[in-house]
């Protein structure tokens, strides 16, 4: 059994997905006190550090989502050009290679946000160059995954960052499953069938929820954090992003916490423990939003990393492809016809 651990994981789904595909999670390393509590009421081996430890015990894979918002839309202004070029300046992805070095780890695997695909190469370059310090061959896979991709109908494009200490090419892929049979509604009706809501993520102008996110529709400058009107006909949402507030069109009512949760996959019989830890349910949606989504880590293990390490050439026919020497990359998003809808009465349509 593969051994990993994490460091930077926040709530922690990156690793229940890893947990879910059979991987072994030692432990992991946190800084940040309100992720790692959430991450310990879901009953992860998470521990606070002040500072990465020098010896940790042997694990294969060391896996992390240290802070996107050098990759973000909405944070892209507070960064400058060293900042996306310079992994000296990027202090969390230097604590997953210390962590590597202390638990002689052969596979670093992190997550951040999508711009990290355009804005970001000049840093993974980098990066990737720096690692011949610490392994003897590198290889790098770049994953830009969607989360409809899976199946999931939620719009969530991330970049999945692997590097290995092998030399060979990455397995190939399945296509796509998305659209699902379900609109969103029938989707998320299924997936909190037997829960019962009593957490709306927020309580502010309950009673007319449209016609305040209609309003602040028009307020807002950044359009990432835009409240969502959705309606139950769509295929998909807008990113679960943190603060982000959803509305149910049809209902006209705020997305409750275990909605939130559905849509980044967690498990609902434990994501209400994390009110022991962030009692405000759009607190406890901040830490949902600032982590991986558990079936994300578990399909690229699934699908890529452990099919890689075991040398089998893959499942499917969508092909990586290589730029530059031992750097490969793999794009799995669903295009964008319907960036923005009107939400009167229209539908999201697929791509």
């Amino acid at each position: 059994m593969l051994k990993v651990i994490g460091t930077h994981c926040y709530l922690g789904g990156f690793l229940l997905g890893l947990q879910q595909a059979g991987l072994l999670v030692l432990e992991s390393e946190e800084v940040w006190k309100p992720g790692l509590r959430g991450a310990q009421s879901l009953g992860l081996p998470s521990k606070e550090v002040s500072q990465m430890p020098d010896s940790l015990p042997k694990a294969d894979i060391v896996v992390g989502n240290p802070p996107c918002s050098r990759f973000s839309h909405l944070s892209l202004s507070f960064f400058d050009k060293k900042s996306h070029e310079d992994p000296e300046t990027f202090p969390e992805i230097l604590d997953l290679v210390k962590v590597a070095g202390a638990s002689r780890a052969q596979v670093i695997w992190w997550e951040t946000g999508p711009l990290s695909w355009t804005l970001g190469r000049k840093l993974l370059t980098n990066f990737h160059n720096q690692l011949y310090d610490v392994w003897d061959n590198v290889t790098t896979l770049l994953v830009r995954l969607d989360l409809r991709y899976i199946g999931i109908p939620q719009r969530r494009p991330r970049v999945h960052i692997i590097h290995t200490s092998m030399t060979r090419k990455p397995p190939s892929v399945p296509e796509t499953v998305w659209p699902s049979d379900y609109k969103v509604g029938d989707w998320l009706k299924s997936e909190t069938e037997g829960y019962d809501f009593g957490h709306p993520v927020f309580s502010k102008e309950a009673v007319n929820p449209v016609a305040w996110a209609e309003k602040r529709d028009l307020e807002m400058k950044f359009r990432s954090v835009v409240p969502k009107i959705i309606s139950q006909k769509d295929w998909y949402t807008g990113s679960v992003l943190s603060r982000r507030l959803m509305v149910w069109q049809e209902e006209n009512r705020w997305f409750d916490l275990l909605e939130h949760a559905a849509l980044m996959t967690y498990p609902l019989d434990k994501i209400l423990n994390i009110l022991s830890v962030r009692p405000r349910p759009l607190e406890a949606q901040v830490l949902i939003s600032k982590s991986v989504a558990p079936a994300a880590s578990k399909w690229v293990a699934e699908k890529i990393l452990l099919p890689w390490l075991s040398g089998q050439s893959g499942s499917g026919p969508v092909q990586p492809i290589t730029r530059q020497q031992n750097f490969w990359e793999l794009d799995l998003t669903i295009p964008n016809k319907v960036a923005r809808a009107l939400r009167t009465g229209q539908t999201l349509l697929p791509a």
